[in-house]
């Protein structure tokens, strides 16, 4: 499909376990003048990882079972709400989907006919479709934490503690056990916001009470620095 810079396209993104179904949605995507395929991924930890990154995407099309991972649970955790086609073998969970505010509920087998009529309904809620800079900046984290999907508000988070290939997200109310790499969330965070003091921990600056000569303190907790980063912490923290 050739994009001309004329044409105003929704953005789609499709998450769907099923490569069949994935597959044929990303067709139909493809063969419409109208839309543009952004990303296609087969499993919920992927596509929460790129949602979290990307502000981009108008139209979702979600398996509502993705692999034992609920679509719509994954939906209702986004850092912020294209709108929304469920898909599914079961006609179950409609009630809920529309609850949401899907645009639709496409069951499968998915048809061309069945897709147009999806986006007809999409048209008629067209002025909800916003461009992807004119949201506001996500307030939010989004991880993996068991089997389900947590998300985390930037202003709660005291800091990151390293576990192996886990990480301990603190907050002054409870802390969670997430699946990623330290290296994996330093790309994600705002280094207005964090900073990383050592190779086990990064701090939400806005949450340091005091800094001496090995640690920084948040609340009561004492987090040790790395020497060499002392003087880039006390930069980033206004400190002469």
């Amino acid at each position: 499909m050739t994009l001309q810079p004329d044409i105003a396209f929704i953005k789609c993104v499709v998450v769907e376990d099923d490569p069949i179904s994935r597959a044929i949605i990303n067709m139909l995507i493809d063969q419409h003048e109208g839309l543009a395929l952004l990303a296609s991924f087969s499993n919920a930890e992927e596509a929460a990882s790129w949602f979290q990154l990307h502000r981009d995407a108008d139209l979702v099309f979600m398996d509502i079972d993705l692999n034992g991972v609920s679509g719509i649970n994954l939906y209702r955790q986004l850092p912020y709400k294209p709108n929304i086609i469920f898909t599914t073998a079961h006609e179950d969970f409609a009630f809920t989907a529309y609850e949401l505010g899907a645009v639709d509920y496409l069951k499968k087998p998915i048809t061309s006919d069945r897709f147009l009529r999806s986006l007809t309904r999409l048209k008629k809620n067209v002025s909800s479709i916003s461009p992807a800079d004119a949201r506001p900046p996500s307030q939010t984290l989004f991880f993996k934490e068991g089997r389900n999907f947590l998300s985390v508000r930037f202003t709660d988070i005291l800091f990151f503690e390293a576990a192996r290939d886990y990480v301990k997200v603190v907050t002054a109310e409870k802390t969670h056990m997430v699946l990623i790499t330290m290296i994996e969330l330093e790309r994600k965070l705002d280094p207005a916001l964090f900073i990383r003091v050592s190779k086990s921990y990064i701090v939400n600056k806005h949450k340091v009470v005091k800094l001496d000569a090995g640690f920084v303190y948040i609340n009561q907790h004492p987090i040790s620095i790395s020497r060499q980063k002392k003087q880039e912490i006390k930069t980033a923290l206004g400190i002469e």
